[in-house]
């Protein structure tokens, strides 16, 4: 069980880990009270709150859909009305509740355990440079006549480099793959030969396009994440548009997300449950995939056993572990925070989903082909990790994140019939669940049970490629190993040192910059005679720059004026080197400019919406990237945070009130700088909403 980790009342600690802005140029009642992270839902009138409610289950007549009958009319006969029902994956019920009869509800014999839902949303969409556009990469034309293969479906070895099909894989045939998501374009000619039945989790209809979202209520598409994920999975090899990993497996798409990439946990849920009823009904096991995730501060609390989950009360981890009982292998991206993946749903729960963080790769060449060759791979610095958890397969490296894919700049399907680039875990993880279908195909006959999930992952890891000789420049710790699907054995083994490696810099920072040099400062504690090697980004590029022996400063002369470059420091020491140190981004000054601009923030712009959301964006102007710390007033109880990314903030309130916020910044070479916004936020009608005050 990982311990809470805990933070200074309503404070939050921000590493700048954005660009630079320059100026002028679910969880129990009972503890703990909130799964965290994300806003707190009620979707009916002031003073209710949106529940999950997980029933006894000797109350469980036995059956998926008896069950979910008997939990609707368990919900009825406590005045309540279900906006869920489930039955497989759990035996429960949501439903919206007066907030002084939830402690009521909780005491009811009836119930198990009762947590508040919450908000979800799909990750930030990742900006990465892109190579030249194909198949109207950010535009969306159609392709036609030529098909492409996404450069993730050659390096993980579907194809080799001229879009030729190995044969130590089939195609996926026969196996069946859900999509948790935004939906699937039903009419993608890339997807609409796989496609199987669908399940949306909402009541009303989906927007966009009419030809895509018709009435009643559907799963079809109405975002495009779902869409772009479905194609890296199974897009059709049809010789035109792309192709998936797993080009002939059957895609259902569950909707549960809307058009603006929201849903909430009672939604996933009903959208797991269905995954696992219809597993349970054609007996044998299925695939799915979860590019989505949340706030989960406590990680993983209890075991997913063979009888369920044990010693612990949360929901979604309950879910998924009943999921994974009657053979449902749940593929999860492992989240785009750059932090720790443990402390995300649903990555965090190892025992019963297969987490996947993701990697770039320099393109060489035509973009159109995307090659991406051997030694020219990265893990991102945006992709969450997974370091250090003790679990059943510690051999591996990683825990909770069991493995690594392509995830930047990925091309993929789009809704009406379009293709795109994206970035994200999000797009890693199909990779993830494409080669599941691939093993699952292989394995043959496979028992639809826990079974399945532990054969799967075990096919998955056994023949990964090791990542121990990459240039790991992210500035965090990744040992998973890489996504292989060329054979059935590794491509290298992982060959642990005998020595601990040096230590590795710390505190990598600016202690001066011009308009041609950067000076470079960090700590460390190694010998004199240690060596430190430099390395440069450039243009979007990392590449060895220097060593330096016996000491921990550095000027780098020769730059170009007005430019930003990158920074990372490690240790080499006999024989062995030690992991990078923080990175550090800077712009170079002008020419003709010997002095930096003093060191100035202002929160630019405040944006609230209907629903007690407000986003703060500051701007900086700083040569070096500076790291940013954000403070609310009056204190957390009484607001959420849903996203942070360096100079952005995203609260929802949850009540009414005035609330200010502050952000400082420091760079190393000056000062402090800060700034303040305040926000008052009140109900109209059944909506909190809040505004700027001047």
């Amino acid at each position: 069980m990982r311990a809470k980790r805990a933070t200074p009342r309503a404070r939050l600690f921000i590493a700048g880990a954005a660009a630079i802005f320059l100026l002028g140029g679910c969880h129990d009642i009972r503890e703990p009270l909130a799964p965290g992270g994300d806003a707190v839902l009620s979707t009916g009138a002031p003073g209710t709150v949106d529940v999950i409610v997980v029933l006894n289950e000797r109350l469980a007549p036995g059956g998926g859909a008896a069950n979910r009958e008997r939990a609707a009319e368990i919900a009825t006969g406590l005045g309540l009305t279900a906006t869920h029902a489930y039955g497989t994956a759990l035996f429960g019920f949501a439903a919206t509740v007066p907030s002084e009869r939830v402690e009521t509800l909780r005491r009811n014999p009836q119930v198990a355990h009762l947590q508040l839902d919450q908000l979800v949303s799909l990750p930030e969409p990742v900006v990465e440079p892109r190579p030249a556009r194909t198949m109207g990469g950010g535009g969306g034309e159609a392709a036609s006549g030529t098909q492409v293969v996404p450069w993730g479906i050659t390096r993980t070895g579907i194809r080799d480099g001229d879009g030729v099909r190995g044969d130590h894989f089939g195609a996926g045939t026969g196996v069946h793959v859900y999509v948790l998501d935004t939906g699937i374009d039903p009419e993608h000619p890339d997807l609409k030969p796989n496609l199987g039945d669908g399940h949306t989790v909402f009541t009303s209809d989906c927007k966009g396009n009419p030809k895509n979202c018709p009435p009643p209520p559907t799963w079809h598409d109405d975002n495009g994440h779902g869409t772009h994920v479905a194609g890296t999975i199974g897009a059709a090899d049809n010789g035109s548009g792309v192709v998936g990993v797993a080009p002939n497996v059957t895609l259902h798409a569950v909707k549960v997300m809307d058009a603006t990439g929201r849903g909430s946990w009672s939604g996933i849920i009903a959208g797991i449950d269905w995954v696992a009823e219809q597993t349970l009904k054609s007996g044998r096991p299925t695939i799915a995939n979860m590019s989505l995730g949340g706030v989960n501060e406590d990680g993983k609390v209890g075991a997913c056993t063979a009888d369920g989950l044990a010693g612990g009360i949360e929901a979604m981890y309950a879910a998924l572990c009943n999921a994974r009982n009657v053979g449902a292998v749940f593929v999860v991206s492992a989240g785009n925070t750059g932090g720790d993946s443990g402390l995300r749903r649903p990555s965090a729960y190892y025992d019963a989903t297969i987490a996947v963080s993701a990697t770039s790769c320099r393109f060489d060449g035509d973009a159109l082909v995307q090659a991406c060759d051997v030694g020219s791979e990265a893990f991102t610095t945006w992709s969450s990790w997974g370091q250090g958890a003790d679990g059943e397969w510690p051999s591996e490296g990683s825990l909770p994140v069991a493995i690594a894919a392509p995830g930047a700049n990925v091309l993929s399907t789009w809704i009406n019939g379009e293709y795109r680039y994206a970035s994200g875990t999000s797009m890693a993880a199909p990779h993830a669940a494409g080669g599941a279908a691939l093993v699952l195909q292989q394995l043959g006959s496979q028992t639809a049970d826990g079974s399945a999930f532990s054969s799967v992952r075990a096919a998955l890891l056994g023949a990964t490629e090791c990542t121990a000789t990459w240039h790991n420049v992210s500035g965090n710790p990744h040992s998973e190993r890489f996504l292989n699907l060329r054979s059935s054995d590794p491509i290298t083994e992982c060959v642990e040192p005998g020595d601990p490696p040096p230590t590795a810099p710390t505190d990598l920072g600016v202690d001066g910059v011009t308009s041609t040099t950067v000076s470079l400062v960090w700590e460390h504690g190694n010998p004199e005679e240690a060596t430190f090697e430099i390395w440069q980004n450039t243009d979007g590029t990392w590449g060895h720059l220097t060593y330096v022996k016996g000491a921990a400063a550095f000027t780098v002369e020769g730059l170009s004026p007005s430019t930003s470059y990158g920074y990372v420091v490690r240790t080499v020491a006999g024989g062995e080197v030690s992991p990078w140190s923080n990175t550090v981004h800077v712009i170079t000054l002008a020419e003709g400019e010997s002095d930096p601009p003093a060191l100035e923030v202002r929160i630019a712009t405040v944006d609230c919406d209907r629903h007690g959301r407000c986003d703060f964006r500051s701007e900086v102007t700083s040569p070096v990237m500076p790291t940013w710390n954000w403070e609310i007033d009056p204190d957390e109880d009484q607001w959420t945070p849903l996203g942070r990314e360096g100079q952005t903030l995203v609260i929802y309130f949850r009540d009414p009130g005035t609330y200010k916020a502050t952000v400082t910044v420091e760079n190393g070479l000056d000062d402090p700088a800060s700034d303040s916004r305040s926000v008052n936020c009140r109900f109209q009608g059944n909506s909190l909403r809040c505004s700027l005050i001047d």
